[in-house]
């Protein structure tokens, strides 16, 4: 993952379908990340990406490894 939040706050989160939360981020202003989360566990084996930003030029670049179905609603 790799954040750059500029001048706002944001979150990212990562949720089982069966209500564990095994990842959770939040930035303020000014914050910047960049690494890896390693292996996330599951209960149910699928997830839900969450990811919220406020404040312009900011940005979240997300790679995520194995089966991987997507559904965008903006």
């Amino acid at each position: 993952v790799e954040i750059s939040q500029q001048g706002g706050s944001g979150s990212l989160s990562i949720k089982d379908h069966q209500g564990a939360s095994p990842l959770t981020r939040a930035w303020g202003a000014g914050s910047t990340e960049k690494g890896s989360f390693g292996t996330i566990p599951s209960n149910s084996g699928d997830h839900s990406i969450t990811v919220t930003l406020r404040g312009q030029d900011s940005f979240v670049h997300l790679k995520v490894a194995g089966a991987l179905v997507r559904s965008w609603t903006l």
